[in-house]
């Protein structure tokens, strides 16, 4: 799914697996007060978004391999947005 001013959004289709994938993210090394999850529109959609543009090519690297090993991610594209935030 994308969105015009934030670039790919990453959605996990149930609440269960939007902390599950919360849950890795901090696993990877993110701070968990930097993660989003939230409601979306649609049938029981949730956003998962890392806010922080503190993290480095290492974090970037370990998130793609996670994202690459885990196929239950419905859309599982993560960009660094031109703010510096991951999406």
């Amino acid at each position: 799914m994308n969105d015009s001013n934030n670039g790919n959004l990453t959605f996990v289709s149930s609440y269960y697996e939007a902390e599950q994938l919360k849950q890795q993210l901090v696993n990877l090394g993110a701070n968990e007060n930097d993660i989003i999850t939230k409601f979306v529109s649609g049938p029981n959609q949730y956003l998962v978004r890392i806010n922080s543009n503190d993290y480095n090519n290492e974090f970037s690297e370990r998130l793609e391999k996670f994202l690459h090993d885990n196929e239950w991610i419905t859309f599982r594209k993560i960009e660094k947005l031109s703010d510096g935030t991951y999406l």
